[in-house]
């Protein structure tokens, strides 16, 4: 064993001191280098996506099968944006079990048109992390409206701006041409006295939209009751018109509303295997 390793030093010494001399490099001794370890390419982490999240307002009387197709279409795959839908209830409403994840209780008891809207949408803003993109957004939805969500991912959410209130418009037509209505004419905030809401099922407004609604404007706390999608209106009229981006969408284009069904009978309006709404 001891004439090995005296065998094996002897190799070293030898192949030390017949190696060639490393060369020269502008009169310096040149060290040969044995390897080289590469470091992996940067990275580049994947562009922030938008996040809508969606407010379904439901009571504790809603039939379980709703809330299990809702369930169900918030499930699908949706390009370009991720969907986060959630079943939105007053305080000491009885929550589904099956549903408990999904659903989020208010601070204010249940009601219709006493400030249900506002709270969902500062609950939004408090409770969910969103990344950094322009079109994220918070969504208002009733339940007798389906949404293709597919097709929102495809032909809507490209078109909106940071600053967006999307939906379907309230013209002074269809709000019934009375006082409390729009001016007739206006599509949207441009001119000084124009003005419009959305209804009709669904509306969304842009995160930051909602943030200088809820944050930085009195109005809208000030003013929660009477008919809220109305009321939406009024604050972006109060607070927000001179930039806000509206962008307005028929019935029938990718959601399906029917204003008249019961609450037995919510699912009168639905969408067909060929992307329109039938009853």
């Amino acid at each position: 064993m001891e004439l090995i390793g005296l065998m094996a030093m002897y190799s070293l010494i030898w192949i030390y001191h017949h190696a060639e001399p490393p060369p020269l490099t502008n009169n310096k001794v040149q060290l040969p280098i044995a390897f080289t370890i590469k470091s992996p390419p940067p990275t580049t982490p994947p562009p922030p996506v938008p996040t809508l999240v969606v407010g379904l307002m439901i009571t504790q009387d809603t039939p379980l099968e709703r809330l299990e197709s809702f369930a169900e279409s918030w499930k699908q795959p949706c390009p370009g944006y991720i969907l986060r839908g959630f079943f939105v209830l007053g305080a000491g409403s009885r929550v589904h079990s099956q549903f408990s994840t999904q659903s989020i209780v208010l601070d204010i008891p249940e009601n219709i048109n006493g400030g249900k809207t506002f709270h969902w949408i500062e609950k939004a803003i408090t409770l969910f992390v969103f990344d950094d993109h322009p079109l994220n957004g918070i969504v208002k939805m009733d339940v007798d409206t389906s949404v293709n969500w597919v097709k929102f991912g495809t032909d809507v959410l490209p078109s909106l701006s940071p600053y967006y209130y999307a939906g379907r418009i309230n013209t002074f037509e269809f709000c019934g041409g009375g006082s409390h209505c729009p001016p007739a004419g206006c599509l949207d905030f441009k001119s000084e006295e124009c003005w419009i809401y959305m209804s009709g099922g669904w509306y969304a407004l842009s995160l930051n939209l909602a943030k200088i609604l809820i944050h930085e404007c009195e109005y809208p706390r000030q003013h929660q009751d009477q008919w809220e999608d109305w009321q939406t209106g009024n604050w972006i009229r109060e607070c927000f018109k001179a930039k806000v981006h509206v962008s307005g969408f028929a019935n029938g284009d990718f959601f399906c509303h029917d204003g008249h069904t019961s609450n037995q009978d919510i699912r009168a309006m639905t969408w067909s295997k060929d992307g329109s709404c039938v009853k």
